[in-house]
């Protein structure tokens, strides 16, 4: 059950900031302003994932449930996660620092924008995949 409130919270704070935050900030802020302070969040909601996705694995790993292939749904989605992470974004937060002004700058960051939400949306359903047959796997056990 305790996996279960673990994959709850994970999806709570990945659909609110991803969601409901991102386009309130970008109403109520300036483009650049709210873009920057989404790249802080982001940056701090990955971190967060990874450390509740490898706390899940580790878990499982201790008391001998996990196994490779049926974990395979959460082990994708901190691949994903790392993805974001440690390589759109780093190229994201390049271009935003170079001269945004130029064509080719703001269609390779609007390209780049588009994979990360495509990532994003992605981990995300892969985590909830995961975190359902998981409530299946409580609810019916072997």
């Amino acid at each position: 059950m305790r996996l279960l409130l673990l994959c709850a919270v994970w999806l709570t704070a990945n659909v609110t900031i991803g969601y409901v935050v991102a386009p309130v900030l970008f109403k109520v802020l300036g483009k650049m302003q709210a873009g920057q302070v989404m790249s802080v969040l982001l940056n701090g909601l990955y971190f967060f994932d990874l450390a509740i996705i490898l706390l899940m694995i580790f878990g499982l790993m201790l008391t001998q449930k996990c196994h490779i292939k049926r974990e395979s749904w959460l082990i994708a989605s901190a691949i994903l996660v790392g993805v974001n992470q440690w390589f759109i974004s780093p190229k994201m937060e390049w271009l935003k620092l170079h001269d945004m002004k130029g064509q080719v700058m703001q269609l390779s960051f609007m390209a780049w924008h588009g994979v990360s939400q495509v990532v994003f949306l992605l981990t995300l359903l892969s985590f909830a995949f995961w975190s359902y047959k998981l409530y299946r796997r409580i609810q019916q056990p072997d």
